[in-house]
């Protein structure tokens, strides 16, 4: 399963399952960092570490540590791309 670290630059993954506990989990848990969550990777620090992630809203930097911690699934899973399109000639009354 992959992890939030190896997400890129300006994807859009969700929250599969935290594998942190203790403290670390109970930090995540109050970030909002549950199973369904979206998560827009914004940007990484010059060096890599950390990466600021935009969650519910909130942009959030987390070290590799943290975001290795979070087990994650692209956005395509949960939202798959449609196939096919509706021209807007096809609509009655469409132009």
């Amino acid at each position: 399963m992959p992890k939030l670290d190896h997400a890129a630059v300006g994807s859009c993954v969700t929250v599969d399952e935290l594998l942190s506990t203790g403290m670390l989990r109970e930090r995540m848990l109050a970030l909002g960092l549950t199973k369904g969550t979206r998560i827009e990777v914004v940007r990484k620090g010059p060096f890599g570490d950390p990466t600021v992630y935009n969650i519910r809203g909130a942009m959030i930097a987390l070290r590799k540590e943290e975001a290795f911690l979070i087990s994650i699934y692209p956005m395509e899973e949960v939202f798959p791309k449609k196939e096919s399109y509706v021209k807007i000639e096809d609509i009655p009354g469409g132009s």
